[in-house]
């Protein structure tokens, strides 16, 4: 594709006085930007989260691209206008999350973010990992049949100083069949009949996975617990939005309690699973 095909899907200032951590007083502000010319053919995009978006960056997505312009030092009289100028060019780019530990289709490849997994040299990955390697967990869409997943289950990756890295069959492996469970059925279903002994447990456990919220149940409660006290919230989820009775308005520009507290999710909201009865046979998985 031509370079004016490629749009800004991601932007991240960085002013170092309000960083986390504490920063030097040369550190110089900065701006992150990722563009891309697939954008509307990525599953990872769709649900706000970006294969270039990787702290180390390792996993190069082959759709986009990384760029960043320096600003100045706190110390500088530009400083301030600088950080302002590049909010405001990116007032409507959202900032997206590191991409999800889950097989999703970004173009014409299928993404496999699984560990040790881009070590088998006999599937053609877009770069195969290995001793100082990082891999590309990248395979093309048609290449991805049943053939192939027997494959990826039967490989065995040795480690650097030799021996199998069993974690793969004892961690990697089951979460990868499941994940084919719930995105691809009938590939599942075609597996299970080859390999009985891999089918998915009925009491398989969801607590902490991420999940659309629209896609839950419609009737749940959630419980918020402050980690600075013993103190437990209750919301309750109706489908539509989250209530919660006699929320205390500390912090609020108002006296007493409050009657009811309604939060309304955007469209595409993620939650965190926190019961398995959350969960129904329609609810759509992110990790």
């Amino acid at each position: 594709m031509s370079e004016k095909e490629f749009k800004v899907i991601h932007a991240n200032v960085y002013d170092p006085k309000n960083n986390f951590f504490k920063s030097h007083k040369n550190d110089k502000s900065k701006c992150s930007i990722i563009m891309c010319n697939n954008s509307e053919n990525c599953e990872l995009f769709s649900v706000g989260t970006c294969m270039r978006n990787t702290i180390l960056g390792f996993e190069r997505c082959p759709f986009g691209k990384n760029s960043s312009t320096e600003g100045f030092t706190y110390r500088a009289k530009k400083y301030n206008g600088w950080i302002k100028e590049q909010k405001e060019k990116y007032k409507d780019i959202p900032f997206l999350k590191d991409p999800n530990r889950k097989m999703a289709i970004v173009g014409n490849y299928i993404y496999l973010p699984y560990a040790h997994i881009t070590m088998n040299e006999s599937i053609p990955f877009l770069a195969h990992g290995g001793f100082m390697r990082t891999g590309l967990p990248l395979l093309e869409k048609s290449l991805f049949n049943i053939n192939t997943i027997i494959n990826i289950i039967s490989f065995t990756p040795i480690a650097m100083m030799g021996g199998a890295i069993t974690s793969y069959h004892t961690e990697v492996m089951p979460v990868f069949v499941k994940h084919l469970s719930e995105t691809y059925p009938e590939l599942y279903f075609e597996l299970i009949q080859k390999l009985p002994d891999l089918k998915v447990s009925e009491n398989y456990d969801y607590i902490g996975r991420e999940a659309v919220l629209s896609t839950l149940n419609k009737s749940f409660i959630h419980e918020y617990k402050y980690t600075s006290s013993n103190r437990v919230e209750t919301w309750i989820w109706n489908g539509e939005y989250f209530t919660i009775k006699d929320y205390s308005s500390l912090g609020l520009p108002i006296s007493g309690k409050i009657e009811e507290t309604r939060l309304y999710p955007k469209e595409g909201a993620i939650y965190k699973v926190q019961n398995n009865n959350q969960v129904n046979e329609n609810t759509e998985f992110v990790n």
